[in-house]
């Protein structure tokens, strides 16, 4: 785990004791979910998305636009859908080509796009590959990762981040989601 995924996980939970302990009942917890959000965030984006972006550099594939054009075929999607990979590939293509960071959000979609049998862009079967050779991303496609990882992203980092308030018993649960047991999404991936 990196130093600053260590720094995150460091200042969740020291936020999350200190606002329990003064706590007078109206404290918004989102400060904590934001700073679990951060840590999961990074360590996805340093350990999977940033080495696979170096592995086709090394290949020299990054510029090749080849690998990012879509290929529907006879795989029946609907418009809203076919649109929907698309957004995810482009912006797959602006992390690995330009050098744009990935949100979480992002990085799901992405993964949520590699998991089905059809690969509709050359970039998502070379994903696919690298992936595999990783020691720990195996549990990125499986299926319970990617459900706890979108509730996660759900329920609690998107309230956090823009308008809802989050409670002691939300961010306990949440903290529980990223790092609570050896099952928990971080602890999954390290």
């Amino acid at each position: 785990m990196g130093d600053d995924v260590k720094q995150f996980l460091s200042t969740g939970e020291i936020l999350l004791k200190e606002l329990e302990r003064l706590d007078d009942g109206n404290a918004d917890y989102a400060p904590v979910v934001i700073e679990y959000a951060k840590a999961l965030e990074c360590h996805i984006h340093k350990e999977f998305f940033e080495t696979f972006r170096e592995s086709l550099r090394q290949d020299g594939l990054l510029a090749n636009e080849s690998i990012y054009q879509c290929d529907f075929g006879p795989i029946p999607l609907s418009p809203s859908e076919q649109r929907a990979v698309e957004r995810s590939i482009s912006e797959l293509r602006i992390f690995l080509s330009e050098n744009k960071p990935l949100t979480m959000g992002a990085m799901w979609h992405v993964l949520m796009r590699v998991r089905h049998e059809a690969k509709l862009a050359p970039v998502l079967g070379m994903l696919v590959a690298y992936l595999r050779k990783h020691k720990k991303a195996a549990c990125l496609m499986e299926g319970e990762f990617i459900k706890d990882w979108g509730r996660f992203i759900e329920s609690f980092r998107n309230g956090a981040a823009h308008s809802k308030s989050i409670t002691l018993e939300q961010a306990k649960e949440c903290r529980d989601l990223v790092l609570g047991n050896a099952r928990s999404l971080l602890r999954i991936l390290v």
